[in-house]
């Protein structure tokens, strides 16, 4: 009896370890994410914009639809802010999504973590954008 109890401890313990591993793991450094929505958007993302997360020098980057972009990160728990975003200047085609990405970042106050997806959000607490890790 004393073996079961045992087992079934230690098996609960480590269920919980992995779980917050998980969420721990997503924010390492080079956490990189897809968009795959942008909120109260007409636009159908043909490209997904990217977004690199380097948690240790407080940077992210990424390509925003054609241009590749990078920035400041300042991060306050769940609060989340972009700073001093700059990019390339390169013309694509079509350049929508990529305005209203850059856009949509700029607005960004914090984020949450559910089911593998990184969820930013405004001043307003409004869903703005909604990241993936992409499948290796």
């Amino acid at each position: 009896m004393k073996y079961i109890f045992l087992t079934i401890l230690i098996l609960g313990l480590s269920c919980k370890t992995t779980k917050n591993t998980t969420k721990k793991n997503i924010m390492k450094l080079g956490s990189n994410f897809e968009v795959l929505k942008m909120e109260k958007s007409s636009i159908k993302l043909k490209v997904k914009p990217t977004l690199l997360f380097d948690f240790e020098k407080n940077t992210i980057s990424g390509n925003a639809g054609c241009n590749n972009y990078n920035g400041v990160i300042v991060k306050d728990g769940n609060q989340l802010k972009f700073t001093n975003i700059v990019a390339t200047k390169m013309f694509c085609g079509n350049m929508k999504i990529e305005k209203e990405f850059m856009q949509k970042l700029a607005t960004i106050t914090s984020y949450d973590l559910k089911d593998n997806q990184f969820l930013l959000y405004n001043k307003a607490k409004e869903l703005v954008i909604t990241c993936e890790k992409p499948l290796k």
